[in-house]
Parts: structure tokens; sequence; C-alpha cells
């Protein structure tokens, strides 16, 4: 069994203690997390590794994708990604982030649906005239 988190759940705590495979996109300010400011292009990739083994991954997209394995090892893989142009392009990557991809359909999958409802609509203000109606107001 394989568990696989967006970067809302990810922490080290959490992959640590979890008795079977596990990976997930991570915030980088969370506690714990290798420190990785390295700037990267495109395709390049960096890891890191805690002192309990957990894998810590950095990989530059179109923006930059930190992600923690507690079963995978820092081989690259070569996967095609589509361009600006709209035509495809290989490009280098982690094989943890390949298969995150594939396992939950893209990066931060949650994140892209969230977008789709309308939560952070501002609510309208209540004008004076209906406030002065309103008892007790």
């Amino acid at each position: 069994m394989l568990c696989c988190f967006d970067r809302f759940f990810t922490s080290v705590h959490l992959l640590e203690t979890l008795n079977f495979a596990a990976l997930g996109t991570c915030l980088s300010n969370r506690k714990n997390v290798p420190i990785m400011k390295e700037k990267l292009q495109r395709g390049q990739s960096i890891f890191r590794c805690t002192n309990s083994g957990l894998l810590c991954m950095k990989w530059q997209d179109t923006k930059e994708v930190i992600l923690m394995s507690n079963c995978h090892n820092p081989d690259l893989t070569t996967v095609s990604k589509k361009s600006k142009t709209g035509e495809r392009q290989p490009i280098e990557c982690p094989e943890a982030i390949s298969f995150y991809r594939q396992k939950m359909g893209g990066v931060d999958r949650a994140d892209q649906l969230v977008g789709l409802y309308g939560h952070d609509r501002k609510r309208e203000e209540t004008s004076e005239a209906t406030k002065d109606n309103l008892p007790g107001m």
C-alpha cells in the first residue's frame, strides 16, 4: 500500500511515523524540511535527506515542486511536458514526482480544483439604509 498526500497534509513527522510507503508535495516552510534555497532552471532538481532517511527533493517545472518520500530513491526519469507553444517536450524529473503525477493526476490537484468554486467572493456590505430598517441596529 502506498499513500499520496498533497501539500496541505504532508509533513516530515507524518512520513517518518507511517508504517507504510508514502509520498507527497510539501511546503518549503514546514517544520524540519531540509533547506533548499538553490535557484533552479526548468528540469533541474536537487535532493536532500533528513536524519531519519526521508528523501526530500526540489524540482523546477514552471514553478518549484517540493516532494518528500519515504520509499523512493533519488533517480531521474524523462517525462513529456507541454511547452508554452503547445508542443510536447521531454524533460527530466525525479522518479518520485513522475510517480506522484500518475497517481494524483497532477501536482496539487486539490489546489487546482479549489479554483473552480467561488468561496473567495467578497460578500456585499449592508448599506446604511438597510441597517436603519433592521431592529436593534
